[in-house]
């Protein structure tokens, strides 16, 4: 990789700144989590009726469930799902494992065969309790999770799971291990210290025990029966696996509190429709038109609320997987409270020639898809509470003296490899990403990694953390090539050209490269506690979960869109002024 950022000492400022009844029918199809035919309009949602003699009552809803008794467990917030102190598993301490029943399957069996992994860091960067929580669905009763592993795991290492209420269910250190799940909700948790080869351990078969007759309802008291949800209480900026067998739909039903005031992206990375309705309106069926917002991909998609977009705190959700024929049906879904849309201001230095593109729209539309690898980069490392929200893109070579720009892209390469990319004044009002022209002739996801690590540093004033410079004693301005510093090696202001995540307490190492201004770190801090209070959240103490699946940066083609207001304005080159003949004297 070529070199990144580095911060000129002279100019750097610091400003751091379904209203009718269901038959029998469409209650089996909900509670397996089948795919529902959408009935003719109006669309029914799941709670209300249109009549009376449609209605359920307290009764009615008793008899659905499994004893014929209304639960009365009170439910945590949903906002915070439950959790329980733990040792640290990098620490070798031995862990009790509660007994828990057998699975043992019923009349209603569902059978996911999948092949889902957890996401480990690079060597070097320990991977401690990075935690996805698992939906089964509201009509499961209990399951059965089949992991295996390529090779026993260190200790300290491997896959546990535990269920809602903190409970630790089991451990996978070598293959195959069957767990049992009580319920239909559990956290995965995924350990690694860090050496040697990242452990190979997947969820290939999930055996689910199913509830007929059961319907969703919405999170409140009195709808949860031990780790059962009758929806899933969604929390902000927190990642859900979600599974359906291949080539057959399966939905899932959602909560989510808190939605006032906020800018809100409710992401599905994986094929399916994703329906938002209010509180008021209940749940309603896959396919309808009635709720505030509705999306359908292919590949993945999201929808975005603004302050004011939601009329209730309390929205409900309608997730349906529908599989790609012949591909196992597998998601991430989030709920992610955004808290900075990054305006970007961009100069282009030249005429579309200058740059290897046609004209202008060419150039354009290169750029969009480095600004798309740029901000997914950004979106997977915040845990998505940052991206790139505004790009106005000026063309030319004339700059209107009103412009504040944020990154310029010159037509031509600049002396020094070293100089390649780079910000000058990170964090303040005079911040400039400066990139040439061998930025611009790099790979389109590679020069998206690169414009990524840039904003961290203009925007945030992040250092760096990579080894390959070093301080110069003898010219600050000019660091030299340093191979025996060490790094923090699953940083993405390290080096590496995989890396989409901020280090954190956890797997920071504090002799890094942030040693090289140490005015940018003065207390060697990770860059998660950096940005932590810039982001209006707190540091993690544990593994970040990743909102979007790794292939989509490993996988062209298959990658989430973010959302992008584009400006573009295009500067004519100035017009020459004519030529006049030479004046003719008499004499």
């Amino acid at each position: 990789m070529s070199r990144h950022a580095i911060v000129c000492v002279s100019s750097l400022l610091l400003a751091l700144g379904l209203n009718t009844g269901c038959d029998p029918a469409l209650l089996n199809g909900l509670s397996g989590n089948n795919a529902v035919e959408p009935s003719a309009d109006p669309v029914p949602s799941i709670r209300g009726s249109a009549g009376p003699e449609a209605r359920l009552n307290p009764d009615q809803i008793g008899k659905l469930r499994p004893d014929g008794v209304r639960p009365s467990v009170a439910v945590p917030s949903p906002l915070a799902l439950p959790t329980r102190l733990r040792p640290i598993l990098a620490s070798g301490a031995p862990l009790t494992v509660v007994p828990v029943l057998k699975f043992v399957p019923g009349l209603n069996v569902q059978t996911l065969f999948q092949s889902d992994s957890l996401d480990y860091s690079s060597a070097g960067a320990p991977t401690l309790r990075r935690r996805y929580t698992l939906y089964l669905g509201h009509g499961i009763q209990d399951a059965q999770l089949e992991f295996s592993s390529s090779e026993p795991v260190s200790n300290g290492s491997g896959i546990q799971v535990f269920s809602s209420n903190g409970t630790l269910l089991g451990e996978v250190k070598n293959g195959p291990v069957a767990i049992y799940v009580p319920g239909n909700v559990a956290f995965l948790e995924a350990s690694w210290d860090g050496n040697g080869t990242a452990p190979l351990q997947t969820l290939d078969k999930i055996t689910m025990n199913t509830l007929p007759g059961v319907l969703p309802e919405p999170v409140t008291d009195n709808t949860l029966t031990a780790d059962r949800f009758a929806s899933l209480p969604v929390s902000f900026n927190s990642p859900i696996l979600l599974h359906a067998r291949s080539n057959q739909s399966k939905t899932f039903f959602m909560t989510v509190k808190g939605m006032n005031g906020k800018n809100v992206d409710i992401v599905l990375d994986g094929p399916g429709e994703v329906i938002a309705s209010h509180l008021s309106a209940g749940f309603l069926l896959p396919g309808s038109s009635l709720g505030i917002k509705r999306f359908e991909t292919q590949k993945g998609g999201l929808m975005t609320f603004a302050p004011g977009d939601a009329q209730e705190d309390t929205i409900l959700i309608t997730v349906t997987l529908k599989p790609v024929t012949g591909q196992l049906a597998k998601a991430r879904f989030s709920v992610n409270h955004v808290s900075d849309q990054i305006p970007l201001t961009v100069r282009f230095a030249g005429n579309p020639a200058q740059f290897g593109a046609a004209n202008n729209q060419a150039l354009i539309d290169r750029f969009k898809e480095v600004i798309a690898h740029a901000s997914r980069r950004i979106y997977q490392s915040t845990e998505g509470r940052a991206r790139i929200g505004k790009l106005k893109l000026l063309l030319g070579n004339t700059l209107n003296p009103t412009d504040i720009i944020q990154a310029r892209v010159d037509p031509f390469p600049y002396p020094h490899p070293f100089w390649r990319e780079h910000v000058t004044a990170a964090g303040s009002p005079l911040a400039l990403i400066e990139v040439d022209q061998s930025w611009w002739e790099r790979e389109t996801k590679d020069a998206g990694r690169v414009l990524a690590h840039e904003i961290f540093h203009q925007r945030y004033a992040l250092p760096d953390e990579y080894t390959d410079v070093a301080a110069n004693s003898s010219n600050p301005f000019m660091p030299v090539a340093n191979q025996s510093r060490v790094l923090c090696p699953h940083s993405i202001m390290g080096n590496s050209t995989d890396n989409a995540e901020l280090c954190w307490s956890g797997n920071h190492n504090p002799s890094g490269e942030t040693q090289t201004f140490p005015f940018l770190n003065p207390s060697n801090l990770s860059m998660w506690e950096l940005i932590a209070s810039r982001l209006g959240t707190t540091a993690p103490n544990r593994s970040p979960a990743l909102p979007l699946r790794p292939e989509a940066f490993t996988i062209p083609g298959d990658a989430i869109t973010l959302p992008l207001a584009l400006e573009v304005v295009s500067i004519p080159d100035p017009v020459p002024l004519p030529t006049l003949p030479p004046i003719q004297f008499p004499f």
